[in-house]
């Protein structure tokens, strides 16, 4: 044996255990059947008075073996045996895994090590806590915020429509993500909330009805292509980002409540004319549309349906149509629109949008320079746009 090659292994243990990366370590070189050098060093653990190591009585735990020894082993032959699908959810085969982030972490993430499992129970009970102080801070002092389980809230929104539900959970997604502990979770694996909100006495008159809606709208808001294709992960204002993608080549798939198609004048014209009958057809109803064009604003479509100006909604203050685009023509005069001049923003001169959220329905066309258009009617997809359209131009929710 050389001296000179057992002094390195000395000097580096020694200098690791001086910088701190370890607090100890048992070192045996084996030879032709026999340990022929053994040696250990610091002690066990960090805290005062822990036991010197000693390659004759420390035992260490050599943990996380099992992953790679059986875990991993036994998934590739369920694999194998089309037994196990990695794109799977895992509470498809452990019913007891869900809440929070849980409900969406599949076997392949798990198996990454991606799926935002906490080290500790401390980080986890750390980050449910800010997350419940963070809904509180956006709650109003009439509502109501309800523990169910350790994953599952529920909060009463007195006097709340369904536009004020959504604003709600919007705003609370936000306060949710502010908070250093989630932020901390999200880093280990992508957290992903999923809130649906049911309004009285609209989806029901007793509690179990309006439970059924919003759960049927958390199951909607997981089946979004928002989610499935992770585009809620952009930063906030990524309005043109956002329209790239759903315009480009992301896959979507064939459930979805989406589609590409090419583009056509005569279809966006239309889809204004029905946004702004909608408006028209429910005076009580609140609701958002958007219509951004690259010139012409007093000519859009949009202004022949919407309700004469001196008719049911003129004036209204819970409906607001906007037109986005750059300056020229007619103005839009009409009580119920505000035109945004977008001058000198290139992107208007390629590409149209039409965005409508209400009570009652969501609805989203974008169409780009090469011809290709997009539209959906996936709420939570919609309410996204909006959202980021809003940061992009400083346009005032409703």
């Amino acid at each position: 044996m050389s001296p000179e090659r057992l002094e390195i292994i000395d000097r580096v243990l020694r200098e690791g255990i001086r910088a701190g990366g370890f607090p100890g370590a048992a070192v045996v070189v084996g030879r032709r059947g026999a340990a022929v050098w053994k040696k250990g060093y610091g002690t066990q653990g960090w805290s005062v008075g822990s036991p010197s190591v000693s390659t004759d009585r420390t035992i260490y735990d050599l943990a996380s073996l099992t992953k790679v020894i059986a875990t991993t082993t036994a998934a590739m032959i369920l694999y194998d045996e089309g037994r196990l699908q990695l794109d799977a959810k895992v509470a498809n085969y452990l019913p007891g895994f869900e809440g929070l982030w849980k409900d969406e972490v599949t076997v392949r993430l798990l198996l990454e090590h991606r799926g935002g499992l906490p080290a500790g129970r401390d980080l986890w009970r750390r980050a449910v806590r800010d997350l419940v102080a963070a809904v509180t801070r956006v709650a109003r002092d009439a509502d109501i915020l309800a523990r169910v389980s350790e994953g599952e809230y529920y909060v009463l929104l007195p006097e709340t429509d369904a536009f004020g539900a959504l604003m709600f959970l919007r705003r609370a997604a936000e306060e949710i993500r502010r908070e250093p502990s989630v932020r901390q979770v999200d880093e280990k694996g992508p957290l992903l909330l999923s809130m649906g909100a049911a309004v009285f006495p609209r989806d029901g008159e007793d509690f179990d009805q309006l439970l059924h809606w919003a759960k049927a709208r958390v199951e909607e808001q997981r089946g979004s292509l928002l989610r499935r294709l992770h585009l809620d992960e952009l930063e906030k204002g990524a309005f043109w980002e956002l329209c790239d993608l759903l315009l480009g080549t992301v896959p979507i798939p064939a459930s979805s409540q989406s589609a590409r198609l090419p583009a056509d004048p005569e279809r966006f014209a239309a889809a204004q004319r029905e946004a702004a009958r909608e408006i028209g057809r429910d005076p009580r109803a609140r609701g958002l549309l958007y219509v951004g064009t690259g010139g012409g604003l007093g000519q859009a479509p949009v202004l022949e349906a919407l309700p004469a100006g001196d008719g049911v909604r003129a004036g209204d203050a819970t409906v607001s149509v906007t037109l986005l685009g750059p300056r020229g023509g007619p103005p839009a005069a009409h009580p119920l629109v505000t035109e945004v001049f977008t001058d000198g923003d290139a992107r208007f001169a390629g590409h149209q949008f039409l965005l409508f959220l209400s009570e009652h329905s969501a609805y989203a066309w974008l169409s780009g320079p090469d011809g290709r258009a997009f539209h959906t009617s996936d709420l939570p997809l919609v309410d996204a746009l909006v959202h980021q359209l809003q940061a992009r131009y400083d346009l005032q929710p409703l």
